[in-house]
C-alpha cells in the first residue's frame, strides 16, 4: 500500500525545488 500523502509530499517538494531554481535563474540572468 502506498500512502497518497507521501506522493503528494514528493510532488510538492519537486514543485518547490523547480520554483526555487526558476527564481534563482531569473535574477541571475
Amino acid at each position: 500500500m502506498r500512502p497518497k500523502r507521501m506522493i503528494v509530499r514528493r510532488i510538492a517538494v519537486r514543485n518547490l525545488a523547480a520554483a526555487d531554481m526558476r527564481q534563482k535563474e531569473g535574477p541571475g540572468v
